[in-house]
């Protein structure tokens, strides 16, 4: 069954005590949270949690580094921390990758994520990774097995449409179980895959208008220039689930249906190629490959007709892409 949100969920999003923010520059919080009271603290923690340090000396090297990596994205500096985390609201953060290795020395370490997560809201935080190429176990940020869900979106790619609600539900279903709860979610960069899932759930609760508005919060939230999500595809899914908070269904989304691909055009180029090929695969699969001899329409040179011999069938969210050779 899928699950339609109800219009009265804002306070979700605002803090605790607050009522629903009108506009997309409300949405984020005027300061940065408070660490958590020893009293809480020892609530959410077992152990007592010492005062974090940052690791001064290596933090302090290697924050030109992380700085570049970041570029536009705004950065959370202190306490001690410096990590490509931002609030779009009181409790929706968005954050790059917990790395560990090498890579932690340009990306977010992930024992300063833990140290974060810990120092600020201690158990009440729930985690969503959308990468499809990584992963990692929920014990690495010091959670449980049910503070930690996983969507397997590619990079530079929106995820399936039928994969958008159940995300939206889960995490209103966080926030709905305590005032305390956070969600902390990421990708690699925690600005494409991130804000589209973000802003997909801002439109689903209500929390904004419209895709839009959800777009817009996201970019300010998570960048100094407020350009956040910018791929066009992922753009276009959140305004589909704009489209579909409208349709009363009684059935959940279902797989869509498998395309069988007779011909192509290709418009705009820059030159007539004397081949092309043509590559399909979904996620890191490569489902298929074909070599074909485009043929000039008429009285066109930038529009090409591409005639398939080998008909073939393109699974749901397959990717095409062409490669050409230049004429001689």
């Amino acid at each position: 069954m899928l699950v339609m949100p109800s219009t009265s969920i804002p306070v979700a999003l605002a803090d605790k005590g607050t009522t629903s923010p009108t506009s997309s520059k409300e949405l984020h919080p005027r300061v940065y949270p408070e660490p958590l009271p020893a009293a809480s603290r020892a609530e959410h923690v077992a152990s007592p949690l010492k005062p974090y340090d940052g690791a001064k000396h290596l933090s302090q090297m290697t924050a030109p580094i992380k700085q570049l990596v970041s570029r536009k994205k705004k950065r959370f500096e202190q306490d001690g921390f410096n990590l490509d985390l931002a609030y779009i609201s009181p409790r929706i953060i968005a954050m790059g990758y917990p790395s560990q290795g090498a890579e932690s020395l340009f990306r977010n370490p992930a024992t300063e994520v833990r140290a974060f997560l810990r120092r600020y809201h201690g158990r009440a935080v729930k985690v969503f990774n959308l990468c499809a190429e990584r992963a990692y176990d929920a014990s690495l940020l010091g959670l449980d097995s049910t503070q930690l869900e996983r969507y397997e979106i590619v990079d530079h790619n929106p995820c399936p449409l039928f994969m958008m609600p159940p995300f939206c539900d889960s995490l209103q279903r966080w926030l709905e179980q305590s005032a305390e709860h956070v969600v902390a979610v990421h990708c690699k960069a925690g600005k494409g895959r991130t804000g589209m899932m973000i802003a997909a759930w801002l439109v689903w609760s209500g929390a904004c208008a419209n895709a839009a508005q959800a777009l817009e919060c996201f970019g300010l939230g998570r960048t100094v220039n407020g350009k956040g999500v910018t791929i066009p595809s992922q753009r276009r899914y959140v305004h589909y689930v704009e489209q579909l908070r409208h349709v009363k269904m009684d059935c959940p989304l279902r797989l869509p249906p498998l395309l069988l691909i007779t011909g192509l055009f290709v418009h705009n180029l820059v030159r007539s190629p004397s081949r092309l090929m043509l590559r399909v695969s979904r996620f890191f699969l490569v489902l298929a490959c074909f070599v074909c001899e485009p043929r000039a329409d008429a009285g066109s040179f930038t529009r090409l007709s591409v005639l398939l011999f080998d008909l073939f069938v393109c699974m749901p969210h397959g990717r095409a892409r062409f490669f050409t050779s230049p004429s001689s």
